[in-house]
């Protein structure tokens, strides 16, 4: 999708979401118009019944994973709060580096590239790449940054907190309540699901200080007071497969039917991703200096043809609002 065609280019939070491949503006907000993939998917067997088990299984899944060095990650992105075929969706696949922490994650195939099409995601800051479209606006500059720590950006960088790995894992530390313990196979590999709720009050006291505060936000934005949350812990390692999102943005944000975005993170290959570096300051500007460019650019080619990046085919059907499938993607081994 050309930059001048995106809808929501001017409000911040979708701004975000962009990233380029060789000049072209791939969004997860305009799959509306994307292709929905080719294959066939695999589908995720949940064995019937299954148990009650507390939050701490899980939120020691997630302790055990964040004590790992990196892994690959992938994240899938759809309307409809579903990974079926039934919807589009997006793939983007990176790494996550659990010492920094930060995720790189690229719309492009060369995931760990830190080059055009690429964002990273750390507990306070989004880094996204500049588009090269406006690469002649800020010579010398490779990135943008929307930072928590301005309190011009808060509310941009609320937004965009379900699309962030690092804080979604984070966040897990702070799941409270019961979870449906069911066996299941995340993309091909034994696992257990555990499926559940992520209340953001119980996240923000475990959390505290800043990021404690993003997640009253988050709640705030969303006028709700929990997401639904699936996670699949491999049985052989313990250490997490996938988790699983789906939540409800306000419907001025992304169109009026609002539909739910299905937001799926796989992670495979711990210790074998290498490291995520940040960006230099030298190579940074703000996201407040890239907004103007940005529309200024749409104002300059409104009738530009749209195009759009076919994302890999998905590899798992879903239901229940995507809380009973396991997403997948193409690439993932």
């Amino acid at each position: 999708m050309t930059i001048s065609s995106f809808k929501y280019a001017g409000h911040p939070r979708y701004v975000w979401r962009m990233a380029v491949t060789a000049g072209i503006v791939v969004t997860v907000f305009s799959l509306v118009s994307a292709s929905c993939g080719t294959g066939t998917p695999k589908k995720v067997i949940n064995k019937p019944g299954g148990s009650t088990v507390g939050a701490s299984v899980v939120i020691r899944a997630v302790n055990d994973t964040l004590r790992q060095s990196n892994a690959d990650i992938y994240q899938t992105i759809s309307f409809g709060g579903s990974a079926s075929s039934t919807y589009p969706t997006s793939t983007i696949q990176g790494s996550i580096d659990f010492s920094v922490p930060a995720a790189n994650l690229s719309a492009g195939n060369s995931a760990s590239s830190s080059a055009s099409g690429s964002m990273i995601y750390t507990l306070s800051d989004d880094y996204s790449s500049i588009p090269s479209v406006l690469s002649s606006s800020f010579p010398g500059k490779s990135w943008a940054v929307l930072s928590d720590s301005s309190a011009s950006n808060h509310s941009a960088f609320v937004g965009s907190i379900p699309y962030n790995p690092v804080l979604v894992l984070e966040a897990m530390k702070g799941i409270s309540g019961n979870f449906l313990s069911s066996a299941s196979s995340a993309v091909g590999l034994p696992a257990t699901k555990y499926s559940g709720g992520l209340n953001f009050a119980d996240v923000s006291k475990v959390l505290g200080g800043s990021q404690g505060t993003a997640f009253v936000d988050l709640a705030a934005y969303l006028g709700v007071s929990h997401i639904p949350v699936s996670v699949w812990v491999d049985r052989s390692t313990g250490l997490i497969d996938e988790i699983q999102l789906t939540v409800t943005f306000p419907s001025h944000e992304i169109s009026k039917t609002n539909p739910p975005v299905y937001i799926g993170l796989q992670f495979r290959n711990y210790g074998s991703a290498g490291s995520v570096i940040l960006p230099s300051s030298g190579q940074v500007i703000k996201y407040s200096q890239m907004l103007p460019a940005i529309q200024a650019y749409q104002k300059a080619h409104p009738t530009s043809t749209t195009s759009t990046t076919s994302p890999p085919a998905s590899t798992s059907t879903a239901s229940g609002g995507g809380s009973s499938g396991s997403s997948g993607a193409s690439p993932i081994p």
